[in-house]
């Protein structure tokens, strides 16, 4: 089994705007991290003369991860031998920055993201951040640069 076998995943198997983040041609690593963990705003009140504090509602907060996505040229996205991995290095990056990075989404600029692992779907809307793309000549790394404007995916499954 190389890095590149989707069986590697783990646990866990992410799609963004219906693209399979797990294959041959490329693979999000740390995909688990996306699972829901919120950041809140807001907080308790001081009151002068009072002891203690007015306790406020908290509000989910917009949650920004990055993730890691290894690319290669090996194969095409199909999963087949490449002929020459140089070339078909740039044609996955073109093929993933198409379907997942330019994605038109929705009015907001988002795209939907499901993740699945352990019995659990989660769901919900990313905005991609920040594309920054690693130097290589057959294989190279990616920052996926996500934000949550929920705060976090939420479940839809389990």
């Amino acid at each position: 089994m190389s890095l590149w076998d989707p069986a590697n995943a783990g646990a866990w198997t992410l799609t963004l705007n219906g693209t399979n983040c797990n294959t041959h041609a490329w693979f999000a690593l740390d995909c688990h991290q996306l699972r829901p963990s919120v950041d809140r705003r807001g907080s308790s009140r001081t009151i002068p003369s009072v002891v203690g504090r007015k306790p406020r509602r908290a509000r989910d907060d917009e949650v920004t991860e990055v993730l890691e996505v290894l690319f290669t040229g090996n194969v095409t996205t199909a999963g087949v031998a490449a002929s020459d991995p140089q070339r078909q290095l740039q044609t996955n990056l073109r093929a993933f920055e198409a379907a997942v990075v330019d994605a038109t989404g929705d009015a907001n600029g988002c795209i939907t993201a499901t993740l699945a692992g352990s019995g659990v779907t989660y769901a919900g809307l990313v905005q991609i951040r920040k594309w920054r793309v690693g130097d290589g000549l057959t294989e190279c790394s990616a920052a996926l640069t996500l934000s949550i404007p929920a705060g976090r995916l939420a479940v839809t499954g389990s």
